[in-house]
């Protein structure tokens, strides 16, 4: 059990400083930015990306971005 999480533990912390720069953006209106690195996140690790639903944030910068296709395909993924 404790070695099936390992990774998953591993990938959570090296894409901590993305999601945490993403969600800075986020907060400071830098929509384009914060999609940016939600999509490397996302690249990097699909899973973590999406056992933590940020397939949900995503669609909601890409609905502000009036980015349609982008905010339908994220909310796909829900």
């Amino acid at each position: 059990m404790i070695s099936s999480l390992l990774p998953l533990l591993i990938a959570s912390s090296l894409l901590s400083p993305t999601i945490e720069r993403a969600f800075d953006r986020f907060e400071s209106h830098d929509l384009a930015g914060a999609a940016a690195l939600l999509d490397q996140a996302a690249a990097s690790d699909p899973e973590y990306f999406d056992l933590n639903n940020l397939y949900y944030l995503r669609g909601r910068i890409a609905e502000s971005l009036e980015d349609w296709q982008g905010a339908r395909e994220a909310f796909g993924e829900i």
